[in-house]
């Protein structure tokens, strides 16, 4: 069996990062899994009615189980499994020994959010498209943007550059494929005010775009978690991609004016 190095890392999340586990329960305020005050001290939203609408939060990842909601004893990690996934989707399967360790994760950096969607963004509707809370009543814990974790990877003497250079590739162009799609949604009647939250999210994009074709071999942005819409799933053909557009929904952090889920791995020197 080929040896395998071992290699420090700091993950940056760009903007905010949700990783739910589809086996965990959510949380609901009408059999007592939590209380209103604890909403309260974990949401970070524009206004106490929002805060006061919510009546299920979905976690973030967790160790251990819970039957009601203790955010300030709960051990938050991003699985290495996800991390992995991310780093080897654009290489041949089994073409380079990576194993990557669970990354813990301080309850500080953790927060409770609404999620942003773009509604009603379709021809076949008179409304005006609105990018707005997704569910009033739901709220998802979610990693902050701009917070740094250490993480531990395990990869094959060599290997883990071509892994970095082939996972940034593909996420460029995920980017990309988001950015056009992006741009036909524009053309659709939209709520000025998110027309012009989509544009900042584009010149966002173009800017990490940009850095991202800078390759180093030390580095590598990445693309984790849910809620990021079909064109942030994978790459498709041009073919699939005009059916697929019609499809993908459109989910915005809209305080960082970006999707959800983009992070930086950067090795130690």
């Amino acid at each position: 069996m080929a040896t395998l190095e071992k290699y420090n890392y700091q993950l940056k999340t760009i903007s905010k990062l949700v990783l739910s586990p589809r086996e965990q329960q959510a949380y609901y305020l009408a059999t007592g899994d939590f209380k209103p005050e604890q909403v309260q001290q974990k949401y970070r939203g524009t206004s106490p009615s929002e805060a006061e609408s919510i009546k299920i939060i979905y976690p973030f990842y967790q160790y251990g189980s819970y039957t009601s909601y203790l955010a300030q004893d709960t051990q938050y990690y991003i699985p290495g499994s996800s991390i992995k996934g991310a780093i080897s989707s654009a290489s041949s399967q089994n073409e380079i020994k990576l194993m990557v360790d669970d990354v813990f994760v301080d309850q500080e950096t953790v927060e409770l959010h609404h999620l942003y969607k773009l509604q009603h963004a379709t021809d076949a509707n008179n409304k005006q498209g609105k990018l707005d809370i997704f569910f009033p009543n739901v709220a998802v814990e979610m990693l902050k943007a701009k917070s740094t974790h250490k993480g531990e990877i395990f990869c094959a003497e060599n290997g883990l550059e071509t892994l970095f250079e082939k996972a940034q590739e593909n996420t460029v162009k995920k980017l990309e494929q988001f950015d056009r799609h992006v741009d036909s949604v524009l053309n659709l009647q939209l709520n000025e005010d998110s027309k012009q939250e989509l544009i900042d999210v584009q010149k966002n994009l173009a800017t990490w775009i940009e850095a991202a074709k800078k390759k180093d071999g030390k580095s590598c942005l990445l693309l984790l978690g849910g809620f990021k819409g079909l064109m942030l799933s994978r790459v498709f053909g041009a073919e699939v991609f005009e059916q697929s557009a019609e499809k993908s929904a459109i989910y915005v952090d809209r305080e960082n004016s970006l999707p959800y889920g983009l992070v930086q791995i950067t090795l130690n020197d």
